[in-house]
């Protein structure tokens, strides 16, 4: 078991590093702009080492108190990667307002519903409430990436290469959690320290992945262009049959919504 902690404790380390390079990264190629959740999401991760260091060192692993600040920490950082995936699914979709409209609806419902039925049943235990909370929105991200990814497929979307391999880091890393976490629940305490090795060494590889896009496709990146600023020439021999069931799709999802809204 002591190797077994070594272990973790180098990958931990290495996932730190890896960090701070990713975000060197963003910043340096001046992402803020299009992926400002991202970069706070990155930096988020950054700030809850440091602070695992220091509440550890004070305190020690069994301490009521340094539970509940790390789990406190997990949980801001589970809105967070939310949030992420959030601003990925605004820069594929915000070129069709009624489609947009719909899947900012769909996450918001996804969204509170999980946190109230988190609450529901946490029993004041801040631990259960975090988990329940973490694997609701991991499940909702992996699937909701997976749906987006698909739809783009079908309907020809353009989606920036830095956009796919975000979406790929997010799916893998939110599908493992899921797994993870259910198996922490069940076994807990002998569960632990294997618990925070696979953790780790999941979002390590999530991080190489997001590292080399970065890495490779910034420079390249731009915003996913508006569908009213393509000539319609140019784009319709894309693909005519899907450009059209593309807007009338978008265009009735629009009616939908705005039907239903007195004010509109």
């Amino acid at each position: 078991m002591t190797g077994l902690l070594a272990l973790r404790n180098a990958f931990w380390l290495s996932t730190t590093s890896a960090e701070i390079i990713l975000l060197v990264y963003l910043l340096k190629r001046r992402m803020r702009g299009t992926h400002l959740a991202f970069i706070v999401y990155i930096a988020a991760t950054i700030l809850q080492s440091a602070l695992a260091v220091w509440i550890y060192t004070q305190w020690g692993y069994q301490s009521s108190i340094a539970s509940n600040v790390i789990w406190s920490s997990q949980g801001i950082l589970i809105c967070l990667r939310f949030t992420a995936v959030y601003e990925m699914a605004n820069r594929i979709l915000s070129a069709y307002p009624g489609i947009w409209s719909l899947a900012k609806r769909l996450i918001g419902m996804i969204g509170l519903g999980t946190l109230g039925y988190s609450l529901l049943i946490a029993k004041k235990e801040l631990y259960v409430l975090v988990i329940s909370l973490d694997r609701g929105l991991e499940l909702a991200i992996a699937a909701f990436v997976v749906a987006l990814l698909l739809f783009a497929r079908y309907y020809l979307l353009p989606v920036q290469p830095l956009d796919r391999a975000l979406a790929i880091g997010f799916c893998m890393y939110s599908c493992f959690y899921v797994i993870n976490d259910s198996l922490f629940e069940k076994y807990l305490e002998s569960y632990l320290s294997l618990w925070g090795y696979l953790d780790i060494l999941t979002f390590l590889a999530s991080l190489l992945i997001w590292m080399q896009a970065v890495k490779v496709y910034s420079r390249a990146f731009s915003p996913a262009p508006d569908r009213a600023s393509i000539p319609a020439v140019v784009y319709g021999t894309i693909s005519p049959e899907l450009n059209y069931r593309l807007k009338h799709l978008n265009e009735q999802i629009s009616q939908l919504l705005h039907s239903g809204n007195p004010r509109s």
